[in-house]
């Protein structure tokens, strides 16, 4: 991977949009509070490369590991970054992926 002078392009989940529908809100908070968790964030990072939202998890992580994936410091690796926003031709590019997958 590239550590690119402009900064590094990044997202976030879109767990933001789960604003709507109806759910036990203990489960609710259950289910976010695992996805917080350090524990899981060790997983993503050290598996999938990924950053994680809270700062705890990358104290799990070996120094080495994450130098290698060049996210050993977690502040400056938001305030580099690049957040992606939806592309405004998304509809475009699932077209095209359909389109090869279905062969034409």
């Amino acid at each position: 991977m590239a550590a690119p002078k402009e900064g590094m392009i990044t997202w976030v989940c879109g767990l933001v949009m789960t604003s709507v529908g109806k759910a036990d809100e203990a489960l609710v908070y259950d289910a976010l509070n695992s996805l917080l968790a350090p524990e899981t964030g060790f997983f993503l990072i050290d598996e999938y490369g990924y950053g994680h939202a809270n700062e705890k998890a990358f104290d799990l992580v070996s120094t080495e590991r994450l130098e290698d994936l060049g996210i050993s410091n977690p502040s400056a690796l938001i305030q580099d970054s690049i957040f992606a926003s939806p592309s405004p031709i998304r509809d475009m590019w699932d077209k095209a992926w359909e389109d090869v997958k279905l062969g034409l």
